[in-house]
């Protein structure tokens, strides 16, 4: 009796810790598309704000901010009668939040804005006023002294933000900076493009080792850098538009790329590490494929300083955000404000999950929560998607068979949750049949060939 009241005990404790053992959703809004940048000041206090608004007659629209106290279980919406597109924001002392926002997107109002709270998102002050510009990124060093970037040059002010000092750049300057990190009390790294001639751009590393006062760019790349951390002065992480992650140990001056999921197009849209070893990623597909319009994410993890890494790539609300608070507590967020939480696994979306809100061209909801397999689009031109979204039952085989019983396509190799392409451009219009061979069953699913 004792062993069988055990093996129960141990049955309940495995189910229970797989259940919690992946993503859960703690906010969504389904009748707005917005993403968002999501930070924490510690393990409870964190912050949501809109990073891409809706442009109305070239004037963004639907600020709004998102506030959690409880280790990020509850949000509140905190209201802003300001319509402003945020693009990044930092955490200052015990109780400040310096933010950067752009208005008027596409008119001749357009002006970026330095927003300020003193009571950790409360309220908002407006600093400072950048007319025709469009700044992307901040990084203050404490409450008085920050920087920003401008096209071609850095401001920086000692004052907080009440005037601000115009920095030139060695070596011809840039165009546009995207992304700031400080390893350091003094170093700040910033990615950025500049023109090397017209209609040709080179993506460049720049380094501060005075808090702003000069800078240098350190190396430059082919592909553009879409994200940045730096662990340390010299341990560092870019992300590029074309699925790589490239790390240098050197303080930037060489690189290695490692690819980060097998569809070349993801960007690498976030990067964050926890730890000298512990890192985490995420980003979606950089274009349309084939002239097939639809909706994927990855969430990726190192365990070795990001020499390598495991990926979780599968369709979905597309992430553009991921903030890990320690190894065991994380957040993604992506678009519908949609925030989710994970205890450090990766993979398993949540039951619940809004598949309905993905770009998934009619299908049928409940088949995509009955089934094991996700095929998209549905109905199709032509090419077409077959996924797994059981990461415990092994696909063996595919095959697609005509009307007449005919396999027309064989399988390809299959690999756990991974997007499998198949093409019908070259077959009739007509209903299609999917073969799916499992490890311990066999599933059919139909698919429409317009």
């Amino acid at each position: 009796m004792k062993n069988l009241t055990f093996l129960l005990i141990t049955i309940v404790v495995c189910l229970s810790n797989r259940t919690n053992a992946q993503w859960t959703i703690k906010n969504i809004n389904e009748d707005s598309y917005h993403s968002g940048i999501i930070k924490f000041k510690d393990n409870s206090l964190g912050i949501w704000m809109k990073s891409n608004c809706s442009v109305i007659d070239g004037y963004d629209t639907g600020s709004s901010v998102l506030k959690t106290t409880d280790n990020g279980e509850t949000w509140e919406t905190k209201p802003l009668n300001i319509n402003f597109n945020f693009y990044d924001f930092q955490f200052i002392g015990d109780s400040s939040i310096f933010a950067i926002c752009h208005f008027g997107l596409y008119t001749d109002n357009s002006r970026s804005i330095l927003l300020k709270s003193d009571n950790l998102g409360e309220n908002w002050d407006s600093i400072a006023i950048f007319p025709k510009q469009t700044i992307r990124t901040l990084h203050f060093f404490d409450n008085d002294t920050g920087i920003v970037p401008g096209y071609n040059c850095f401001y920086r002010t000692t004052d907080g933000g009440s005037s601000w000092d115009t920095i030139s750049v060695s070596q011809g300057g840039f165009e546009t900076i995207t992304n700031l990190c400080s390893p350091t009390t003094e170093i700040v790294y910033a990615t950025g493009v500049k023109s090397t001639s017209q209609h040709s751009y080179s993506y460049i590393l720049m380094k501060t080792e005075n808090k702003g006062t000069t800078w240098n760019i350190i190396s430059s790349f082919s592909n553009e850098l879409t994200s940045i951390y730096f662990i340390d002065e010299n341990t560092g992480f870019v992300g590029t538009e074309l699925d790589s992650i490239y790390k240098t140990t050197d303080g930037g001056l060489t690189w290695v790329g490692t690819q980060v999921t097998n569809e070349e197009f993801n960007i690498v849209r976030s990067i964050q590490f926890v730890s000298d070893t512990l890192g985490f990623a995420t980003g979606s597909l950089a274009e349309v494929t084939g002239g097939v319009k639809y909706s994927n994410f990855f969430i990726s993890k190192t365990v070795d300083g990001g020499t390598t890494w495991d990926s979780y790539d599968t369709l979905g609300i597309p992430i553009t955000c991921i903030h890990f608070i320690n190894d065991s507590t994380g957040f993604v967020a992506g678009y519908y404000e949609l925030i989710m939480k994970t205890n450090g696994i990766i993979d398993q979306l949540p039951d619940d999950y809004p598949w309905h809100l993905t770009e998934n061209n009619g299908i049928d909801e409940k088949k995509i929560s009955n089934s094991e397999t996700i095929v998209y689009p549905n109905p199709t031109d032509g090419i077409f998607f077959v996924q797994n979204k059981n990461s415990t039952n092994e696909i063996k085989s595919i095959n697609i068979i005509n009307i007449t019983g005919q396999t027309i396509v064989n399988s390809k190799p299959v690999y756990y949750n991974k997007p499998i392409s198949f093409d019908l451009s070259y077959f009739k219009a007509g209903m299609y049949l999917i073969s799916i061979r499992y490890s311990n069953k066999t599933e059919t699913l139909k698919i429409l060939k317009r």
